[in-house]
């Protein structure tokens, strides 16, 4: 998608999401990854949206899977599996970024923006015992998908297949 459709299409949900007196103020490209997703952060205005989102631009099918991994599942995933794992992680209790809104035949999700710092820069400077409270937190995270997300276990959803 060209940069100026994005950039439309980025105001049009944050409107639908946030109401009309909320208005995107810019659309700055993320650093990507392999995949064929596009990643922006929003500054956002006005109404009920915060001061910044993250624009997840959908590339291709929508469903970033290669044929080799298609060919693990008994059928093709009928959603996005980032909204199937969303959902099930949401469910089990994990604190995942708030899913605003997502129009996956327009390629496009809207996320809460949690920023660019590391946990490892977070913690720099920062006495040895917050440094390994704010390390159990994120292994409490980890034990709460494995345990919980175990015992939880859904078929329907992707992780289970």
């Amino acid at each position: 998608m060209e940069k100026k459709d994005i950039e439309r299409l980025a105001a049009e949900k944050i409107d639908a999401c946030f109401g009309s007196h909320s208005r995107l103020l810019s659309l700055t490209a993320l650093a990507g990854d392999a995949s064929s997703r596009r990643y922006y952060r929003a500054l956002l205005d006005g109404g009920a949206a915060p001061r910044s989102a993250v624009i997840m631009e959908l590339g291709g099918s929508a469903l970033p899977l290669s044929s080799e991994e298609l060919a693990l599942f008994k059928e093709p995933p009928r959603e996005l599996p980032f909204l199937n794992l969303h959902r099930f992680l949401s469910r089990v209790g994990v604190r995942l970024p708030a899913l605003y809104g997502h129009w996956v035949d327009q390629g496009i999700l809207i996320l809460e923006d949690l920023g660019d710092r590391s946990l490892w820069d977070s913690v720099q400077g920062l006495p040895a015992g917050e440094v390994i409270r704010w390390y159990e937190k994120a292994l409490d995270q980890l034990l709460l998908i494995q345990i919980t997300g175990t015992k939880a276990r859904d078929d329907s959803c992707i992780a289970f297949q």
